[in-house]
């Protein structure tokens, strides 16, 4: 996607910036995790949470790298340049669960996956303990799907 206009507007900039700065608060990512995950150099995303895109550049020239971003922080690139009000449907605690999700390697993907289908249908006490459990980090994603098969098991058998 060619973006063809100039940056002439330095609200516009600002703006790229301040939206910028909050996608990265809504997923909980700090600038060196997001260069690591888009691939963008942290130099780059510094000037562009300080200045934006300088007035002197084209949209266009920093297109990718816009695109690599908002890949990783899950927000149009409409949104960051100012075209868009919403950051989209999803809201922040939900893009940042997704962003953390997809940069999971595969089997933890998967274990993950298992997780979540687990706590879809376990009753509010399982996924109140299995929250608990997770937010403790004690646990690795393999004791938690195993923990969490076993709860489930359990409560089907009606022990609780």
């Amino acid at each position: 996607m060619e973006i063809p206009f100039m940056m002439a507007d330095i609200g516009l900039s600002q703006q790229l910036s301040t939206r910028l700065r909050q996608a990265m608060i809504d997923i909980e990512i700090d600038v060196d995790e997001l260069s690591t995950r888009s691939g963008v150099d942290v130099s780059v995303i510094e000037q562009l949470l300080v200045q934006g895109i300088p007035a002197s550049e084209s949209v266009s020239r920093y297109s990718d790298i816009l695109r690599k971003l908002t890949h990783v922080l899950l927000v149009p690139m409409d949104y960051l340049l100012g075209v868009e009000e919403s950051p989209g449907t999803l809201m922040p605690d939900e893009r940042h669960f997704l962003s953390v999700f997809t940069c999971l390697p595969k089997d933890m993907r998967d274990q993950a996956r298992q997780i979540i289908k687990l706590l879809t249908d376990a009753p509010d006490h399982i996924v109140e303990e299995c929250t608990e459990r997770m937010q403790s980090q004690k646990y690795s994603l393999s004791q938690l799907l195993e923990w969490l098969e076993h709860a489930v098991e359990l409560h089907k058998l009606g022990c609780h």
